[in-house]
């Protein structure tokens, strides 16, 4: 296990950041740095031109607002050096990463996620395998490797928890006789908010890879469902998805699939296929 770090820098227009050196100024953070500015020769805040550090956040003038991450360099380095070393050693490398940061939107990975997939890849990654925000995102076919941004939750049993600290139990205060049981139940809303209610985070895929001298030759995507609905006791143990629950999965994939070039297809037996000749 590895840590793999990141940055994230919001990009604002030029008026938007004179309104922070403005901020800066007028509620006495620029007046507070006058030390650090002597003793350094520089202000913290202010790494170049056009560039503002300010409220713990990286800010970067550009002609519209926006966010991007990117992995720390030093951290890259070090997994491509493993990676690297493993493809030494093994027939297929299997790079498996934990990532819930999100990129524009909840469905596409942190721009640093794709970098590190890419990278991983190069370093001689047979498939990366992403997991994290409990719900599926896209799938890329990258030099013909596949890398899976988010394949979901395979087994969702946490309200099944024996044992639970104290502090959990601290934070719901007027819970009575707590028990494991009782404090999910509370912090769920009784099933009205959290994982419960949404039926994206009781779906996943369990893909079966076939290679051939080192080659992807097939990928299958079979389609799980967790069982949504269901009561605690019986949710969230991965069974193969109904036909229709089946289908929508893997529509749902396909559509995650396509603005990296990559097309998945639903064959009538309920199991996608990952066209494994494209390269996104």
């Amino acid at each position: 296990m590895s840590p793999l770090r990141h940055s994230a820098t919001l990009d604002v227009t030029a008026e938007q950041l004179d309104v922070l050196r403005a901020i800066d100024a007028e509620t006495g953070l620029r007046a507070r740095r006058a030390e650090a500015r002597g003793l350094l020769g520089i202000d913290p805040a202010l790494p170049g031109p056009g560039r503002y550090t300010l409220y713990g956040a990286r800010f970067r003038q550009a002609d519209a607002p926006g966010m991007t991450t990117a992995c720390d360099p030093g951290d890259l380095a070090d997994l491509e050096r493993w990676i690297a070393e493993a493809r030494t050693r093994a027939d297929v490398v299997l790079v498996s990463v934990h990532s819930h940061e999100p990129g524009p939107t909840p469905e596409e990975p942190g721009e640093f996620l794709r970098e590190f997939a890419h990278r991983a890849v190069d370093a001689g990654a047979d498939v990366v395998a992403g997991h994290g925000p409990h719900f599926l995102r896209g799938v890329e076919l990258y030099r013909g490797r596949p890398i899976f941004y988010s394949l979901g939750n395979i087994v969702s049993q946490i309200e099944l928890a024996d044992r639970l600290p104290a502090e959990d139990y601290a934070n719901l205060p007027g819970l009575r006789q707590p028990t494991p049981g009782r404090y999910f139940d509370e912090l769920s809303g009784h099933g009205r908010r959290l994982f419960a209610p949404h039926r994206r985070y009781w779906r996943s895929l369990v893909p079966v890879l076939t290679f051939d001298d080192g080659e992807l030759t097939a990928a299958r995507l079979h389609p799980v469902d967790l069982g949504f609905g269901a009561p605690v006791h019986r949710r969230g143990r991965p069974r193969l998805a109904g036909e229709a629950e089946a289908k929508e999965i893997l529509t749902d994939v396909a559509e995650l699939a396509a603005p990296y070039g990559t097309r998945v297809t639903a064959g009538a037996d309920g199991i996608g296929e990952l066209d494994v000749r494209g390269d996104g």
